[in-house]
């Protein structure tokens, strides 16, 4: 903290749930109640890996970074995150080739022309509007502009619905991250 001359950080994240993830955020703890960070996030954990972190750890992260695109809005773990206080926050919303036949899907395309946006617009108003936090990595100048173009118009109910049949992709999971068995065994503790 001396080399970036400040007192504290405004937040901290455990990047991956990976090796001794309780230890680093048993320490993140520390330096919060001792008030060198101020929240603490994380990024990539499945719903059975937050909901562990959360039952076994004073705070509460504030914020979950993960993938989430139209092909994979995570519904189930956008609804544990609300629960509990953490907000979802997307990364990769664009998606990759996964997700491209969206874009030119024409009832997508007519509710951009609607709103005089682009598909991937429409595509970011959609999490938005879930409650869904998204970082973009805009690469030009209009994309930054488009970006921040959100907030001057709200899809309606069928187009919300419309949007939301496009999830069809849950990432795969190992046993160990099985969302329902873990939060019957934290529920049976």
């Amino acid at each position: 903290m001396r080399k970036l001359q400040t007192d504290y950080f405004d937040l901290v994240f455990i990047h991956w749930p990976y090796g001794n993830t309780y230890h680093a955020y048993r320490e993140l703890e520390k330096m919060y109640e001792e008030g060198f960070i101020k929240s603490i996030g994380i990024s990539n954990y499945q719903e059975s890996q937050y909901l562990d972190l959360v039952h076994f750890n004073k705070i509460i992260p504030v914020v979950n970074q993960i993938k989430v695109t139209l092909r994979c809005q995570r519904k189930q773990m956008l609804e544990v995150m609300n629960e509990k206080g953490t907000v979802l926050q997307g990364y990769q919303v664009f998606g990759k080739e996964e997700t491209l036949p969206i874009y030119e899907d024409d009832k997508v395309k007519s509710i951009a022309l609607k709103y005089n946006k682009t598909t991937r617009q429409i595509a970011m108003k959609y999490l938005v509007q879930n409650r869904i936090s998204v970082i973009t990595r805009p690469m030009e100048k209009q994309y930054m502009k488009d970006n921040l173009n959100l907030f001057d118009f709200q899809l309606n109910e069928e187009e919300m619905s419309y949007l939301s049949s496009f999830d069809l992709l849950e990432y795969n999971t190992k046993p160990s991250q099985d969302y329902q068995r873990t939060k019957s065994m934290l529920e049976n503790m």
